[in-house]
């Protein structure tokens, strides 16, 4: 490819996760019209693979791949659609969008998921059954009984209740066949395209409600919006239709149907706090103990304990004091959770680590989800504060007692205040974000962990003004790309540095969000 070709550089920024719509688009377009560019593609993916795995870079290779300095950055980011490389002389340009639009590829195949399960409420499932927070691959989904709610990359909500059978083609597409579902497709998932045995509907920007009968007649509700049907007509809010095989569209009369939100009120999402695996609350009395005196909560296999000597990473990094000292009614706490006034863990000024061993580890070598949350108090970041030594910062570490320095999952921030994660030996991912200053912060993270393929590992902060949903959210403040660790992680870590001392609380590991995230079941709205 001639390296002056400006698809080489929209190429490279589809890759690098730089690309906006209009990109994709166009990169899309590239694919299907030039076998020769495919060729081109296969052959830069290829190469990035080479440079992973200490390779020569070959004469052929496209000029900025030549360049030291973007050798990592290269080879990191096409990682994660090479598996995907080898389908796209099959696909050609069909296809390829929904590859590309989410680079997510399962253990299970290469083929990357399209959605979310973020919410599933006595639900009874035909096959096997999805948990809470799973990945969800293009595919037919069948529910007997309970309510799912799926969220699509490409943004829409749809909510399944009763017996509905679904297929998920890409993240903005699917085909009911039979059922009931409700749409919400709002923002950017305008465009969202719901098929039925007989008809084609495609979201304006709105919310409606689809039922298919088993010989494949179709209705559709119209709750808020528009909803385009037969290619240029269209429905309005409040309008209903039947769609049967062989005949237009008939009118029926308007029925009150359910909206997204009283769909999900109605089944009073509760957090799960019995599937919790770790928690520490640190409900202790005021004052001064040993380590090994902290010994409570749910899930550890031991107390909490100083670093060993071996796991201590040179004289900048020894502990300030050996003891632990609990506070009470220091965090201004406005989720549903009792934080800080049955105690908290004061972390004191200068440099402070704290370990514990989990009796069930994180086992990155397997397929599963894993949540955690963390609630802490955090000083005022001064402009001068920012630039004090040593940095104020707060980090949450899993990491592995077979390999203390190896692969780990780090959460914090850097030193402009911005979400940050570390993987040890993979790369470090940051948010654009701030950290709140001056009060009680919740972290939440999810790591979704793979035999085999891409690990996702997600995380963000919230500050005291920021909602709790019943639901993950639809964007995380960082999100890991690329990432394949193996390592069993089966040690907490607690570390802070800076000039002012910070409370920790509320510590939660669990399967799923409801299991470690405090919020308030939905009343009026779910947003």
């Amino acid at each position: 490819m001639n390296p002056n070709d400006p698809r080489l550089e929209r190429m490279r920024r589809c890759l690098d996760g730089e690309a906006d719509r209009a990109d994709w688009t166009r990169f899309e377009q590239d694919l299907e019209e030039d076998e020769g560019f495919r060729l081109d593609y296969l052959r830069y993916v290829s190469l990035g693979l080479a440079l992973e795995e200490g390779a020569g870079i070959p004469d052929t290779a496209p000029r900025e791949a030549r360049s030291p300095a973007s050798r990592s950055a290269f080879a990191g980011a096409t990682r994660r659609l090479a598996a995907a490389a080898a389908v796209v002389l099959l696909l050609g340009g069909a296809g390829w969008s929904w590859l590309a639009m989410t680079g997510r590829i399962s253990s299970a195949s290469n083929r990357p998921a399209v959605g979310t399960l973020i919410f599933a409420e006595a639900c009874e499932w035909d096959g096997t059954a999805p948990g809470e927070g799973a990945r969800l691959q293009p595919g037919r989904l069948s529910l007997n009984a309970g309510l799912a709610v799926i969220r699509l990359d490409g943004g829409a909500e749809l909510a399944l209740r009763g017996r509905a059978s679904i297929e998920l083609v890409t993240p903005m597409e699917a085909r009911l066949s039979l059922g009931r579902v409700t749409v919400r497709a709002e923002g950017e998932a305008a465009g969202f395209r719901l098929r039925t045995p007989t008809s084609d509907l495609v979201d304006l920007g709105t919310e409606f409600a689809v039922a298919v009968e088993p010989g494949g007649t179709t209705d559709l509700h119209v709750i808020d919006g528009e909803v385009a049907y037969a290619e240029s007509r269209v429905a309005s809010r409040g309008e209903a239709l039947r769609f049967e095989k062989g005949n237009d569209a008939t009118v029926l009369l308007a029925t009150r149907e359910p909206g997204f939100s009283d769909l999900v009120r109605e089944a009073e999402p509760k957090e799960r706090r019995d599937l919790m695996t770790v928690y520490e609350g640190f409900h202790y009395s005021e004052g001064s103990y040993l380590p090994a005196e902290i010994n409570r909560g749910k899930g550890w296999a031991g107390p909490w304990r100083l670093r060993t000597e071996a796991e201590k990473g040179g004289p900048r990094e020894l502990d300030v004091t050996g003891d632990m000292r609990i506070v009470h009614g220091r965090l201004n706490v406005p989720w549903p959770v009792p934080g800080g006034r049955l105690g908290g863990l004061e972390m004191p000024s200068g440099r402070s680590y704290r370990l514990r061993e989990m009796q069930a580890p994180i086992e990155m070598n397997r397929d599963g989800i894993v949540y955690f949350s963390l609630m802490t108090q955090e000083p005022d970041h001064e402009p001068n504060r920012r630039r004090a030594r040593p940095v104020e910062g707060m980090r949450l570490t899993f990491r592995s007692s077979a390999d203390y320095r190896g692969e780990c999952l780090s959460f914090g921030w850097n030193e402009g205040l911005r979400p940050q994660i570390q993987t040890g030996t993979s790369g470090v991912y940051a948010s654009p974000a701030l950290v709140p200053d001056g009060q009680t912060l919740l972290w939440v993270g999810k790591i979704i962990h793979r035999a085999r393929g891409e690990d996702e590992i997600s995380f963000r902060i919230y500050g005291e003004s920021d909602v709790l949903e019943y639901a993950e959210p639809a964007t995380w403040h960082v999100v890991s790309r690329g990432l394949d660790h193996s390592a069993v992680l089966d040690l907490v870590l607690l570390s802070s540095t800076g000039n002012e001392a910070r409370i920790v609380d509320e510590l939660r590991v669990g399967p799923t969000w409801r299991s470690v995230v405090p919020f308030r079941s939905p009343t009026s709205t779910t947003r």
